[in-house]
């Protein structure tokens, strides 16, 4: 449901000065218990209303004490609200606190999250040597990888060093031990190239630069909302673990010339969905909380989108070098 209690603990002296800057926010339920010294304060609102109310409270905090305010998603109100009302809670972009906790909590290197990778590497070995889409499906839903991604085009919009140097660090790490015991299983278990899996990821073509990138867009847009079963399905959608996979595992084998193509897609895909990602986060005007860190978004998108336009122009030249059908094909259509 897209409402949100924002509970506020102020004291009980600025209450009313807390209350008086709601006054002008329509579609808000607003009641308060006291205490002896303490005021707790709660307003129902519509998802789209928190970012503007925290920018309020933000601009008054030093005269307010600084209040603490917690941020709780509602599952569901009674009595239920009018679908017809102009208050009615409608889709909308989630508030650039919440969009941060959900794209920063993953990101840490813990037992339990480089078990997630050991364990995903090995499911998606497995599925490529039994030709298995299913357990290779299963491996895609398991990999912690997307979220560095994210956090990097997430770092990038609001201009967070600390976030992109955070999502950097886990997503090397993950990428790396994905890739290292993919060279192992490779070196102790040689595999057949002619493998249907693994022929299918050894090629990059336009629809694998198309799917980055509609991939990359889906998942700034379930970051950005409730839609929390849409990230498992860019998960699969985007497939980021199998060609990594299949890069280790030819590499193991020496399959030096196959490699280069498990590579190229593995790159495709990174580029494809940072870039997109980061482009739908700006088109949905997330932007950082204070001034002066306006500059700093500024100059890391222009280097993110810029150096990733380049890249993916660069990959689109070597498919249409290595396929120049595929241009034919573009010039009868035109």
């Amino acid at each position: 449901m897209n409402l949100r209690l924002l509970e506020i603990d102020t004291s009980n002296i600025q209450q009313d000065q807390v209350l008086a800057l709601f006054e002008d926010f329509s579609c808000l339920d607003v009641w308060q218990s006291s205490g002896s010294q303490q005021t707790s304060i709660r307003i129902t609102l519509q998802t789209t209303q928190v970012e503007a109310v925290l920018n309020r409270l933000r601009e008054h905090l030093p005269a307010l004490g600084n209040p603490k305010v917690l941020i709780l998603p509602i599952e569901t109100v009674w009595p239920m609200p009018d679908i017809e009302s102009p208050c009615h809670p409608t889709d909308g972009r989630l508030s650039r606190e919440e969009i941060y906790a959900k794209v920063a909590q993953p990101l840490q290197i813990s037992r339990s999250q480089l078990g997630m990778v050991v364990l995903s590497t090995l499911i998606a070995a497995i599925g490529l040597l039994k030709s298995s889409e299913a357990i290779i499906i299963g491996a895609m839903v398991l990999a912690p990888l997307l979220s560095p991604i994210l956090g990097v085009a997430v770092a990038a919009v609001l201009g967070d060093f600390i976030l992109a140097k955070r999502s950097l660090k886990i997503g090397g790490i993950s990428i790396g031990l994905a890739l290292g015991l993919s060279v192992l299983l490779g070196i102790v278990f040689p595999i057949p190239p002619e493998l249907p899996e693994i022929m299918a990821r050894v090629r990059v073509g336009p629809l694998d630069v198309g799917l980055a990138i509609a991939a990359g867009i889906a998942s700034a847009l379930s970051l950005t909302t409730d839609n929390q079963n849409a990230i498992v399905g860019v998960m699969v959608a985007v497939a980021l673990l199998p060609p990594l996979v299949v890069l280790g595992l030819l590499l193991g084998s020496g399959e030096w010339t196959l490699a280069r193509g498990a590579l190229l897609l593995v790159v495709t895909n990174v580029i494809g969905l940072n870039l997109a990602a980061t482009a739908t986060l700006m088109a949905q005007k997330l932007e950082p909380q204070y001034q002066w860190q306006q500059w700093r978004a500024q100059h890391y998108t222009q280097w993110v989108m810029g150096i990733g336009m380049v890249l993916l122009l660069g990959i689109i030249g070597l498919i249409t070098w290595r396929h120049p059908e595929i241009l034919d094909v573009f010039l009868q259509a035109s």
